[in-house]
């Protein structure tokens, strides 16, 4: 993991960056059935202060009829 520094009272860049790089490494290793059918899901935003991760589906999830389901398995599955 790496250092955290303050910065204005808050985490710092590294901290959002490991957030960052945990999280793109759980998609890749739990759901690479996304990628197989064409679909790709990567962080649109990380906030280190609350833990909070905003994910972006896109290519063939766009539009796909079970892309709510896969927001919900990400969601149960997340650490």
């Amino acid at each position: 993991m790496s250092i955290e520094h303050e910065t204005d009272g808050g985490v710092g860049v590294d901290a959002e960056a490991d957030l960052r790089e945990r999280v793109e490494t759980f998609l890749a290793r739990n759901f690479p059935p996304i990628s197989m059918h064409g679909g790709t899901a990567g962080v649109d935003a990380v906030d280190a202060d609350s833990g909070e991760v905003r994910l972006a589906l896109g290519g063939a999830c766009s539009g796909c009829g079970i892309s709510p389901m896969t927001v919900q398995a990400i969601q149960a599955r997340l650490p």
